[in-house]
């Protein structure tokens, strides 16, 4: 792609944003703000929970735990300024935040992306190859194998930026990211390649091969009586991982066309919808793990029905006290 027909895309696309109607501007805006806050909660609920429950921690929880950093990531430090450029209309905030974004948010989604692979992995050895998950899945293991698994997510970003590449805001998208009007396309092919599609078959195989397992096996498994918790956690990963490529499949496809094809080649409103879908999948993973296990679910709720208090005081506070002052005048005045 020249860089004539890159910079005259990136006009184009942002005058797509530019020129909605304020209808629409304020409806993008508050779904975005929306996901934002619903991701926020959820997933600092989860990291609190975590926290003060370190004696119920397994494996699959410091997984979650990951995702759950990974989300607030997101929605802490992109998502806020997406949210603002869906209502502007345009990207407000200099180059130099632009990168930061860009930086944080592939980081973020990548880091999420590998998690999931990783708890696939974890949960596929522990069914169908157990002796060697006995052997390899050490607490020192799956610590280390999530710092790399964050290691490897940050590379993309770190190699663009070293190969002299700039973060631009693409407005189809609605955030900072890879400059889609100026990319090297084989940069572009092994990003995809290498931390979305090859990840996502290693999800979707593991999956697969559990499912089957377990069906293959429902009878088995009932003679052995075989842990409830342990049935649940089957359903619990299965969910987990149909949610999570269901949410994230529209912008994988939509990044891979956009890759080759460019930004103008994709509506906006399609390009923006596989980004409010990749958000959602934040806010369903912490939704989807208490309605499996009871403990969590009564956690969750208790931790929610806090923060809604702790709202509540905060507002209500700072009126007692000038209710109070006034009272203090009058009687004063008396």
């Amino acid at each position: 792609m020249t860089n004539k027909t890159g910079n005259s895309e990136s006009l184009f696309d942002a005058l797509r944003l530019f020129h909605r109607s304020d209808s629409i501007a304020i409806f993008e805006g508050s779904v975005g703000l929306f996901i934002l806050i619903v991701d926020l909660l959820c997933n600092l609920v989860v990291c609190v929970i975590f926290v003060q429950h370190k004696e119920t921690a397994n494996a699959f929880n410091v997984y979650s735990l990951s995702l759950a950093v990974a989300d607030i990531i997101l929605s802490a430090v992109a998502m806020p300024f997406s949210v603002l450029a869906l209502f502007k209309g345009y990207w407000d905030f200099g180059s130099a935040w632009c990168t930061i974004q860009g930086v944080v948010a592939v980081w973020s989604c990548e880091a999420s992306i590998l998690t999931m692979t990783l708890a696939a992995l974890h949960r596929y050895t522990k069914m169908l190859r157990t002796p060697f998950h006995k052997r390899l899945y050490t607490k020192g293991f799956i610590i280390k194998s999530i710092i790399f698994a964050w290691v490897l997510a940050i590379m993309g970003p770190v190699i663009y930026l070293l190969k002299g590449s700039s973060f631009a805001f693409v407005p189809a998208f609605a955030i900072c990211t890879f400059d889609y009007y100026a990319l090297d396309t084989t940069f572009a092919a092994l990003m995809v390649i290498f931390l979305s599609i090859i990840p996502f078959n290693i999800i979707l195989f593991c999956y697969l091969k559990v499912w089957r397992f377990v069906q293959a096996h429902k009878a088995a498994m009932s003679m052995r009586q075989v842990p409830t918790e342990e049935i649940r956690l089957n359903k619990l990963v299965g969910a987990i991982v149909f949610s999570f490529v269901l949410c994230w499949t529209p912008l994988v496809v939509v990044v891979f066309i956009i890759a080759f094809q460019g930004v103008l080649f994709v509506p906006r409103e399609v390009c923006l919808f596989a980004i409010f879908m990749a958000s959602t999948s934040s806010c369903l993973n912490p939704i989807i793990y208490t309605a499996f296990f009871r403990d969590a679910k009564k956690i969750f709720c208790r931790k929610i029905r806090c923060c809604c208090k702790l709202r509540a005081v905060s507002q209500i506070g700072p009126k007692l006290e000038s209710t109070k002052i006034e009272m203090k005048n009058t009687s004063a005045q008396e």
